[in-house]
């Protein structure tokens, strides 16, 4: 049976107010019974039993968020997402713009159809680089800088969807509106990292395929094949990472949906996978365009508008390195690269280098460094 979760918001709320707030551990206390009356207990006790009959995996889920760093200059997050996200009733609804997005997400995942009124998608300008090599042993890598004018909190976010393959990607916080001041570190303020499935940046499958997006200097896509569902810039990144096994399976699927980018501008999506294979997506006057190369920045790639737009010194940068190298790069030697591009910041820039990831296609593991910490890596694994 479909449960009502719109009418079910205030118990949720009140629930996970008074059982998971900081201090409080676990979901049932000795304390808090014995301090209410019998009848009292008993509500609480009916409450906590409706909230995890239907709320359970979402509750799992935020309690697994973590703040993996001391750096309060340089709030790193990771969560394991086991709630469901509902993508493939996304899919057969689509979302044409982000208001769109954040109704689907407020109607079926948190239960709060006006979460509009809270929620909000924060996009602002980022720069990026991705590439694609082999090390000298034959294992596909692939690596990616996120570049941003702004800080804000960044969170790795573990799925495994049920009818999907599992991934790890990486969320940029800001885009929920956080701050460095404003983090998910208690259970009602990380309310809103329900939505990150939707809003993933760069990111690996279990399958090897991996997939980053990078901002572009032209006008949004906003294409309008009146037979197709559509679908945003994020949840394109959702929907291959959870259904896509290869480059040619993640072609096919997105040329099934009308791609809209949100009214701050333009952008491309380097995908490869784990034979590879390395392809750069861009829409050209709203026509997807595909062409065959392992590294991007900034601007067109696309023959026929090659060069628009801006990072040409930090794509010369990874052509040269990886045409000396034959594209074959030691896991060392790959982070060095993005290092060797990372942003800090200077006037003609005005962006520096979030976080620098190098996802390896072969065995499942991603190297982390964040906010340019290069001395400091973390590894992860998407089981």
């Amino acid at each position: 049976m479909k449960k009502n979760k719109s009418s079910f918001w205030g118990t949720l709320i009140f629930s996970t107010a008074l059982l998971l707030s900081p201090g409080i551990s676990g979901i049932a206390q000795a304390e808090t019974a014995n301090a209410a009356t019998a009848s009292n207990a008993a509500t609480i006790a009916n409450t906590q039993s409706g909230i995890f009959s239907q709320y359970g995996e979402e509750i799992n889920s935020l309690n697994s968020i973590k703040n993996v760093s001391s750096d309060s200059n340089a709030p790193f997050f990771t969560m394991d997402y086991t709630a469901d996200y509902k993508l493939d009733k996304f899919m057969q609804q689509g979302a044409a713009n982000t208001t769109q997005l954040i109704s689907f997400v407020g109607s079926y995942i948190t239960g709060f159809p006006n979460i509009g009124r809270t929620l909000k998608l924060n996009i602002p300008a980022f720069g990026c680089s991705t590439f694609s090599a082999a090390t000298p042993d034959g294992q596909q890598l692939f690596g990616r800088n996120f570049d941003e004018n702004s800080d804000s909190p960044a969170m790795l976010v573990r799925t495994h969807p049920t009818n999907g393959y599992a991934s790890i990607s990486m969320v940029d916080l800001g885009f929920l509106k956080y701050t460095n001041q404003d983090l998910p570190t208690n259970k009602l303020n990380s309310l809103k990292t329900l939505a990150v499935p939707y809003t993933p940046l760069d990111g690996m499958n279990e399958k090897g395929l991996t997939m980053a997006v990078l901002q572009l200097d032209g006008s949004p896509t906003n294409q309008t094949d009146s037979s197709k569902n559509d679908i945003t810039t994020t949840s394109a990144i959702r929907m291959v990472l959870d259904k896509a096994d290869s480059v040619d399976s993640a072609l096919a699927l997105l040329n099934q949906y009308n791609m809209h980018d949100p009214s701050m501008g333009e952008f491309h999506y380097q995908i490869s996978d784990a034979s590879g294979k390395s392809v750069v997506v861009e829409y050209i006057n709203n026509k997807m365009s595909v062409v065959d190369t392992n590294h991007a920045t900034n601007f067109m790639v696309s023959p026929s508008v090659f060069g628009t737009g801006h990072g040409q010194d930090r794509y010369e940068t990874l052509s040269n390195e990886l045409t000396k190298s034959n594209d074959t790069l030691t896991d060392v030697q790959a982070m060095n690269l993005l290092h060797e591009v990372a942003q800090y910041g200077k006037a003609s820039t005005k962006s520096w280098t979030r976080w620098s990831m190098i996802y390896n296609k072969s065995n499942g593991t991603v190297n982390a460094v964040i906010g340019r910490d290069y001395d400091t890596q973390r590894t992860y694994s998407i089981n």
